[in-house]
């Protein structure tokens, strides 16, 4: 196996370093942590370069991803669990879930009953029953 001093790596796999002994590598040759994001050409790496699975939780670092890198809906599977148990509520940060904000005529959402809202104008929430928003008597005040 040779040691690799790298300097850039293009899509092809080409390595360019001044002591390379070969020209291309494997991820044999490649040792945990040697490689980072400054070794590699701008867009070297895409979603196609990446195996199904291969980037898990554990390999995101803490706050790397944000809002906009996610998709416009997150859609959750059968046994799938979000969990705000961690929110303190202990300042005035913004944290937790928001509830879309909900006027005095909402319209009916396509997407059928199961819908939550916050009734911006009366501050309560409101739930969609797949015909009608519904104001619970519990949270009229």
């Amino acid at each position: 196996m040779s040691t690799l001093a790298v300097t850039n790596v293009f899509a092809s796999g080409t390595v360019i370093s001044s002591s390379a002994v070969n020209t291309n590598f494997d991820d044999v040759e490649a040792v945990v942590n040697a490689l980072t994001s400054t070794n590699f050409a701008a867009g070297a790496v895409n979603t196609a370069a990446i195996a199904d699975l291969a980037v898990t939780a554990a390999k995101i670092a803490n706050n790397t991803i944000t809002a906009t890198q996610l998709a416009a809906t997150l859609t959750f599977a059968d046994a799938d669990y979000v969990d705000f148990a961690a929110i303190l509520h202990n300042d005035t940060a913004l944290q937790g879930l928001r509830l879309p904000q909900i006027g005095a005529s909402p319209t009916a959402p396509t997407s059928g009953e199961g819908q939550i809202g916050w009734n911006q104008t009366d501050n309560f929430p409101v739930f969609y029953d797949g015909t009608d928003w519904i104001e619970h008597a519990a949270f009229k005040s």
